[in-house]
């Protein structure tokens, strides 16, 4: 079996492997080893992150009550300091605008929306250039790593749930700023999943 991953990830899996992944107390998970696959949705192992989502799915309900409480839309208000820092990308003082570059790096996810926003508004070339290359790890799915990972893998297992529960999860995250990735990704979700059904 072949599964690919929204980070970009594709394993190859032998029957032993997935019968091996998938097994595991079938919707009786205690709450120490839903926090291990947590952390190990995050690895950037391909495998031990695979195989957190097998076992993540695996336990249903109990993963979807989880991951709704570890969850959380990305806030569609942008902050000041974000605006602020942003504003500092067109700063005539270089030092101001490699602190702004550094600032809003990490932030990383918080900063998502509004540098979105930014890009689509902006026509200053330096400007756009500096926000795209802030936006590269959050698009592109060999520079993601860590939390960011995790979130969108998180998505995929309770697409994989589809139970009503995990639809919730789901719904609640696809109403965060339409700019940010997890956002577009759980509603991609939730499309599927009413077409499926």
């Amino acid at each position: 079996m072949l599964s690919c991953g929204a980070d970009g990830t594709a394993i190859l899996w032998t029957l032993a492997d997935v019968t091996k992944a998938a097994g595991g107390e079938k919707g009786n998970v205690s709450v120490e080893a839903l926090a291990g696959l947590w952390s190990e949705l995050a690895s950037d192992d391909a495998g031990k992150a695979h195989e957190a989502i097998f076992r993540l799915i695996d336990a249903g309900n109990a993963s979807a009550a989880f991951l709704a409480e570890r969850l959380a839309p990305i806030p569609r208000p942008v902050t000041d300091e974000i605006r602020k820092r942003i504003a500092e990308l067109d700063d005539d003082q270089f030092s101001v605008r490699k602190r702004a570059t550094e600032e809003l790096a990490r932030m990383g996810a918080l900063a998502e929306p509004a540098l979105r926003q930014a890009l689509a508004e902006t026509v200053n070339e330096e400007v756009r250039a500096r926000v795209k290359k802030l936006l590269q790890p959050l698009d592109g799915p060999q520079e993601r790593t860590g939390e960011v990972l995790r979130k969108l893998r998180a998505v995929h297992v309770l697409a994989r749930i589809a139970s009503p529960k995990a639809r919730t999860v789901l719904r609640k995250l696809s109403r965060g700023s339409q700019y940010a990735d997890l956002t577009r990704r759980a509603a991609e979700a939730l499309e599927k999943l009413d077409s499926t059904h």
